[in-house]
């Protein structure tokens, strides 16, 4: 990894023994790409016209951040009849809906009634709907798409692979999961698979920021993932939080109380 001495850490942790742990900080920009999603389909409306067509369109797709796959599914779009349907298994799938079941495309039952075998039930999706304005008819265009494992932990190998680290101290990766469902969850196999070729980080912080708890404190939820392959391990003040499992911490921010 190229490291780079011009720039210190985001912060600098001290422990009782002198140890400090050089920390970067990071976030997931998630709500990009879903808004490029709801923008592109805004767009694909306003192009084709209700007469065009009169049955609804749902897509379900894999990794809509994928630019290439998303305009070649926007393409399958304008060439299927009603009754029809596409797919390339496990990355996407067009289908064609009466337009009788437009509130079935729209409801909650959307995956229940129409995922193709290959979509992963349970996990975490983002989705946009948009209607056709014409004369008699409304046909409505609903897309689903999985939230690739690959946006949770691109903000992570960043950092891995441009350190902003001193030779001698422990590093650790912060990164903030307000915007990742699940994500204490998901990133774990990601990790795992990662910490072998990141010696040099010593471990991966989760966190994500609740509520404040009276005037003073604030609630976080926490999970610490230490790097077995480290050169240099996390202090034993911080390991002592180490978990797999997301955990709830409360702060106390004294400068608020004090306010």
């Amino acid at each position: 990894p190229r490291s780079n001495f011009k720039r210190m850490p985001d912060i600098e942790a001290f422990w009782n023994n002198d140890c400090i742990t050089d920390v970067e900080i990071t976030r997931a920009k998630i709500r990009q790409p879903h808004q490029a999603i709801q923008d592109y389909l805004k767009i694909f409306s306003e192009a084709v016209r209700a007469d065009d067509f009169n049955w609804n369109i749902i897509c379900f797709m894999a990794d809509a951040s994928n630019s290439e796959e998303l305009n070649l599914v926007f393409d399958v779009f304008t060439k299927l009849q009603l009754g029809q349907n596409a797919e390339h298994f496990g990355r996407w799938y067009v289908q064609t809906v009466p337009i009788e079941q437009s509130d079935d495309v729209v409801g909650a039952n959307v995956i229940e009634l129409f995922a193709p075998t290959w979509w992963e039930h349970g996990e975490p999706t983002y989705f946009s709907n948009s209607v056709v304005i014409g004369k008699s008819t409304n046909p409505v265009i609903s897309f689903r798409s999985l939230i690739p494992k690959t946006l949770y932990i691109d903000p992570i190998k960043k950092k891995a692979d441009r350190p902003q680290k001193r030779a001698d101290n422990p590093y650790l990766i912060a990164l903030d999961t307000s915007n990742l469902p699940r994500a204490h969850e998901r990133i774990l196999d990601e990790l795992d698979a990662d910490f072998p070729i990141w010696n040099h980080v010593s471990g991966v912080m989760l966190f994500e920021s609740r509520f404040w708890t009276g005037i003073d404190s604030k609630e976080w939820i926490v999970s610490l993932h230490p790097n077995p392959h480290a050169d240099i391990a996390l202090p034993p003040e911080l390991m002592k939080f180490a978990t797999r499992e997301r955990i709830q911490i409360k702060f106390l921010i004294s400068e608020k109380a004090n306010a």
